[in-house]
């Protein structure tokens, strides 16, 4: 049986970064919104290049995807803004775009920042029925070598 290329790729960059120590989720009513902030050099090569994303030691990836959290816990199509602010108060505003493989769906997209910076974050998730979710983050980011 052939592993889904969608699964591939969020198992590598769950593997692949060793800041992931543990499920960072938000729950909005009937959805769970799984994201991740790390690295774009933790991302493979090949994988960075399919969807076009920058990779470099300054640059940061982010990856938000929604799942229903009832059976049969099936995708939602989501677009997503992440204002990304630095320890400076500079602010980048990023929009994600989605990607979809097979029943897959979920949003990507990089950022800049400095070597040991501590970045926030502050995400807006748009539902296609409407529904807005908000929600913050913030992470220490490290410059790979």
């Amino acid at each position: 049986m052939k592993t889904p290329q969608w699964l591939c790729m969020f198992l590598c960059m769950i593997l692949c970064s060793a800041s992931v120590n543990a499920e960072q989720k938000e729950v909005f009513g009937d959805a769970d919104i799984h994201f991740i902030v790390l690295s774009s050099m933790d991302l493979d090569a090949d994988i960075a290049a399919k969807y076009g994303l920058s990779r470099g030691s300054s640059k940061g990836f982010i990856n938000i995807s929604a799942i229903s959290n009832e059976p049969p816990h099936t995708p939602f199509s989501i677009k997503v803004v992440a204002e990304v602010t630095n320890l400076l108060g500079q602010v980048e505003t990023v929009s994600l775009r989605e990607i979809r493989e097979s029943i897959a769906r979920y949003s990507v997209g990089s950022f800049s920042f400095s070597p040991e910076e501590t970045i926030r974050f502050r995400f807006e998730v748009t539902f296609e029925d409407g529904r807005v979710y908000q929600f913050r983050h913030a992470q220490k980011m490290y410059v790979e070598e």
